[in-house]
C-alpha cells in the first residue's frame, strides 16, 4: 500500500512540474522572455483544404435544369456550381492576406479531372507570383 502511495505521489509531482511554465532566461537577464519573443521569426501559414474543385468547362449550361447532373448535385453536398467562384475570392483573400505559406493538404479538385487540376494550378500560381510559396 505504501508502494502505491509513494507511487501516486510521485506521478502527481511529475504531473505538476511538467505543466509548469517554461521560461527562457540567462542569469545576466539579457536575453529575458521578451527580448526572445520579439527576436523569433514570425511565419504566417494558410491552409486551404478540400478544394473540390470542378472547372466550369465541365458543368451543364444549365445546371438547374432537370436530369442526371441535377440528381447528382441533390445528393452531393458539394458547392460544385459554386467551386471556381469560391476558389477566386480564397485567392483574392490568400493574395491581400499575404501568407508566408500555404499548404493544400488535398481534395482539390471533385474528382481528379485533368482540366480541374490545370485550373487549380493556374490559380495557385497567382499566388506564387505574389512570393507566397504554396
Amino acid at each position: 500500500m505504501k508502494k502505491v502511495r509513494f507511487f501516486l505521489l510521485f506521478l502527481i509531482v511529475v504531473l505538476v512540474a511538467s505543466c509548469a511554465k517554461d521560461e527562457m532566461t540567462d542569469p545576466g537577464n539579457q536575453y529575458g522572455s521578451d527580448a526572445l519573443k520579439s527576436a523569433m521569426p514570425k511565419l504566417k501559414i494558410a491552409v486551404v483544404s478540400d478544394l473540390h474543385y470542378m472547372d466550369p468547362s465541365l458543368l451543364p449550361e444549365n445546371p438547374e435544369a432537370p436530369g442526371p447532373y441535377q440528381d447528382y448535385l441533390n445528393q452531393d453536398p458539394k458547392l460544385l456550381t459554386l467551386s471556381a467562384p469560391i476558389l477566386r475570392q480564397v485567392i483574392d483573400e490568400l493574395k491581400s492576406q499575404k501568407p508566408d505559406v500555404v499548404l493544400v493538404p488535398g481534395d482539390m479538385t471533385k474528382d481528379g479531372e485533368a482540366v480541374s487540376h490545370e485550373s487549380v494550378v493556374e490559380l495557385l500560381g497567382e499566388l506564387t507570383a505574389e512570393g507566397i510559396k504554396v
